[in-house]
């Protein structure tokens, strides 16, 4: 998100440096969808919560949307081995079912 905002990859790598001791997961999934999809998404969320006015993030531009989803994905392409990406336009059982899956062949449990 950092790197949507305009931050440089070496000051995200700093800052992930001192945040985590430089340690990575193994595995990231991630969870990919159209930017129209996962706004429309939240809205949903926040009309069922009660809650009516969208939090600082939320209010961001379709632009800065599509920069952070399009960073994720280079990240992605660039580290295939630890990041998978998850179609996340499947309904909800289908993309868990995708997720346990990733995760039991990272643990040697899967196909």
């Amino acid at each position: 998100q950092g790197g949507a905002g305009g931050m440089s990859d070496a000051d995200i790598m700093t800052l992930h440096r001192i945040g985590s001791a430089g340690l990575l997961p193994d595995r990231t999934l991630l969870l990919d969808l159209p930017v129209e999809v996962g706004l429309e998404r939240a809205r949903r969320r926040r009309v069922a919560n009660g809650q009516v006015v969208a939090d600082r993030f939320e209010s961001e531009t379709l632009e800065f949307f599509g920069r952070v989803r399009s960073r994720y994905l280079e990240i992605a392409k660039a580290d295939p081995l630890r990041v998978h990406v998850l179609d996340a336009t499947r309904d909800a059982v289908q993309v868990a079912a995708a997720a346990s899956a990733a995760l039991d062949a990272l643990i040697g449990r899967g196909t």
